[in-house]
């Protein structure tokens, strides 16, 4: 304004520019729990799924996600401690959010404070869902801008205000967008929140969220956990366990078969990078010593990883 201007006076009176910084996403950045994300950068080795292995999961779990004819808006992939659900989960958020399917991912963390409770679970989510499909920011922005205190309210109204609004907003907007808006959001390490009673209220949450039709957008939901108790009744009783697809971690997918196929991998590459690899015999470790580490593992991907770490 007034540029090159000389000898200028002005008196009284005011300008408007008609420009106006908004500081609802900045609000907004400082609620959540960045390494809550898939991609986080707070962990230089977050754990995902070594080439060529559990390919049959991985295409099961894909074929769901992609399938806009699937009868269940909700997928429970399940199975005990140490099987690489995590892995597996942080595999499919990278494949989805390459093919822009991904709304947005959360994983929680029973020891990392942010993760280990719901406090940062909507707001985490409404950040990403922003960036993934920007028609919402600016709608997600006026709520935080409009009342800085939704961060305390329950997670119902949060949900709401965050994500339902915007999302039907969005879907008025993007009537005509191409490609069409991603619909995949991922929970991993659910039963890594705090308390049963707060793993449940999310389920419900998220089962009521991929039921609301009017978002203009039909939602699925990958919720990853142990199989705990509490966690196998919802899913097994009412409504929930009418729209969910149960996947379990078990031998079906033939876990032996893939650690063999991770340890041979990596022991080839500790002999590569050896300084005194020349002095390692040919065939190292031997395949009685691979079979000897898989069957130790039984099954269990996170025993592979330390064998092959320390």
């Amino acid at each position: 304004m007034f540029s090159n201007a000389r000898d200028l006076v002005i008196t009284g009176g005011s300008f408007n520019t008609g420009l106006v910084r908004r500081f609802g996403f900045e609000d907004l950045h400082r609620h959540i729990s960045p390494g809550a994300l898939h991609n986080s950068g707070e962990f230089l080795d977050q754990p995902r799924c070594h080439p060529d292995t559990r390919v049959a999961v991985l295409e099961a779990i894909m074929a769901w996600v992609e399938n806009l004819e699937r009868e269940s808006s909700t997928m429970w992939l399940h199975g005990p401690a140490g099987a690489g659900k995590s892995a597996i989960a942080r595999s499919i958020a990278e494949q989805c959010a390459a093919l822009n399917l991904l709304i947005a991912s959360f994983f929680f963390s029973r020891l990392a404070d942010g993760r280990n409770n719901t406090e940062r679970l909507i707001s985490t989510i409404a950040y990403q869902l922003a960036q993934n499909i920007p028609e919402t920011r600016p709608h997600i922005e006026r709520v935080v801008e409009n009342d800085p205190a939704i961060f305390s309210k329950s997670l119902v109204d949060q949900i709401q205000a965050l994500i339902v609004r915007p999302l039907q907003s969005a879907s008025v907007d993007s009537l005509s967008r191409n490609p069409p808006l991603p619909y995949l959001i991922i929970i991993d390490g659910l039963d890594e929140c705090h308390d049963a009673e707060a793993q449940i209220h999310v389920l419900r949450l998220l089962a009521n969220l991929v039921q609301q039709r009017q978002c203009g957008i039909r939602l699925a939901v990958l919720v990853v956990s142990r199989p705990e108790k509490h966690l196998r009744a919802s899913f097994s009783n009412g409504d929930l366990a009418a729209r969910s697809t149960l996947l379990l971690l078990d031998n079906t997918f033939r876990p032996d078969d893939d650690i063999r196929l991770y340890l041979t991998s990596k022991c080839n590459e500790i002999k590569d990078c050896h300084p005194f690899k020349h002095e390692i015999a040919d065939v190292w470790p031997s395949p009685g010593d691979i079979e000897t580490l898989v069957k130790k593992s039984s099954g269990q991907f996170i025993f592979a990883s330390l064998v092959v770490k320390y």
